[in-house]
């Protein structure tokens, strides 16, 4: 099965249709499903477009740019980022020995969890041969995940990148996806912002987004989630909450700046320092990380107009 769109907000709505029109009922592990009885493949052809602001979805844009840090991090402690996201610490594992992880974090898999910072070296190899075909950013580790009890296990198992045509195209292949809050939630927008930014420091243009998924499925006692399969239209960040804002994305890495420092100063934001050598950490992530904190302050400090936006559309009563 198929489908494409254009950009984050369309995949949502579209995927919404899609599984309303062609999901059956069946039990899972965590409680009834919707499920598609077959693996879907989605193309996102603008995946710079990301924001959703669905006013019945909700998506909390705070913890979207946090949990993309996060990552770029390489942590695997559920603290930092369960400032944003409480239910985060549900997918702990917990040892009175140990501070807790997350045990299938994305970003520590992509920065440490194998030995090798998987990040960097993608993008000296496609700096190197723009034509490789070997660039391939794993999640999955059958020695620790398979047959094994965690409370999270990698769900994106592996990531393929290609240039073509003078941009980055990314293929995610996905064992099992909740269509809300991953698919199209949380995974849309990490995964491409991770796009992004491997583009921006390889200095190619963004791509085109695909994710192959074996399972889609939507959780049948989600809050809202009846509204949410009816939902037809198509939502974008917007300053006056009708009209959507025309804004040109804020690339994640400036011409000067490398991908090792970008993630060194993603390392160092989440231990506190909100002041780093990177553009867009200072420009974006610090004041949206301010404002979460002290909803008194003005938005306009966000420079990316897009999560300014989506920010003042979220915390709007």
């Amino acid at each position: 099965m198929e489908l494409k769109v254009r950009d984050v907000p369309e995949m949502y709505t579209e995927m919404m249709r899609l599984m309303k029109m062609r999901a059956f009922v069946e039990d899972s592990r965590n409680g009834g499903v919707l499920s598609l009885r077959e693996p879907l493949t989605v193309t996102v052809t603008h995946p710079a477009t990301r924001i959703n602001v669905d006013p019945i979805r909700r998506c909390n844009p705070f913890f979207h740019v946090m949990e993309f840090v996060w990552m770029m991090s390489g942590s695997n402690s559920p603290m930092w980022i369960s400032t944003f996201n409480k239910r985060f610490v549900e997918y702990a594992d917990w040892d009175h020995r140990t501070e807790p992880t997350i045990h299938g974090a994305y970003g520590n898999r992509w920065r440490s969890h194998f030995d090798v910072d998987q990040i960097v070296t993608a993008v000296g190899m496609l700096q190197e041969d723009p034509t490789s075909r070997r660039v391939v950013l794993s999640m999955w580790d059958a020695y620790t995940d398979l047959g094994t009890a965690h409370n999270d296990l990698p769900c994106n198992t592996h990531v393929y990148l290609r240039i073509l045509n003078g941009a980055l195209d990314m293929t995610v292949c996905n064992r099992s996806n909740d269509v809300i809050w991953g698919m199209t939630g949380a995974n849309a927008v990490h995964m491409t912002m991770l796009q992004e930014l491997m583009a921006n420091a390889i200095g190619c243009e963004v791509g085109v987004y695909r994710v192959f998924t074996n399972n889609a499925h939507v959780y049948t006692d989600l809050p809202n989630v009846g509204k949410m399969l009816d939902t037809t239209a198509v939502y974008y960040p917007s300053n006056d909450g009708v009209t959507p804002i025309k804004y040109e994305g804020f690339p994640l890495l400036q011409p000067h700046e490398s991908i090792v420092s970008f993630l060194e100063d993603c390392e160092s934001f989440i231990e506190g320092s909100t002041i780093t050598r990177s553009y867009w950490l200072n420009a974006v992530a610090s004041p949206m990380y301010e404002l979460w904190f002290n909803r008194e302050l003005d938005t306009d400090y966000i420079l990316d107009k897009g999560w300014a936006a989506a920010c003042a559309q979220w915390l709007r009563p």
